[in-house]
């Protein structure tokens, strides 16, 4: 008996410390697991920080391409060409209503001080005043920083 209960106790613990072995590698699997989901949170938050300063280069982007389209209609004017400027002011209303509502712009300009009506207006008369109107447009457009 006393032999037979060795053999049981030597089982025992040859199967013990077999399952031992098993808890260092377990423990270093949830180590690396942790570590995985950590930097794949950073890599998610990283990344909808890209994507949001992209759409702020966006933004800024077509911000100036709107000051350079009314300045060519500045620089039309500026050659007597009331025509072509009329149809750059023109398209630059159109840039200004796609980008008027953006939260960029957030009460630093309002349609009053695009003065559509009398710029078109003007510019369809052949009226040179309407240079200063415009030059106030753009001066506005120019002290803004986004």
């Amino acid at each position: 008996m006393n032999k037979s209960i060795q053999i049981i106790l030597l089982i025992i613990a040859f199967a013990g410390a077999f399952l031992i072995g098993f808890i260092p590698p377990h423990l270093k699997y949830k180590a690396c697991d942790q570590a995985i989901q950590a930097l794949e949170n950073s890599c998610n938050e990283q990344s909808l920080s890209k994507d949001q300063e992209i759409s702020l280069l966006k933004d800024k982007l077509y911000f100036e391409d709107i000051k350079n389209t009314i300045t060519a209609s500045l620089i039309e004017l500026e050659k007597s060409n009331y025509g072509t400027s009329l149809d750059k002011y023109k398209v630059f209303i159109e840039k200004w209503e796609n980008f008027k509502s953006n939260k960029l712009l957030q009460g630093k300009i309002t349609d009053a001080d695009i003065m559509r009506d009398e710029i078109v207006a003007d510019l369809a008369k052949n009226n040179a005043k309407v240079k200063d109107k415009i030059i106030a447009i753009i001066e506005k457009f120019h002290s803004i920083n986004l």
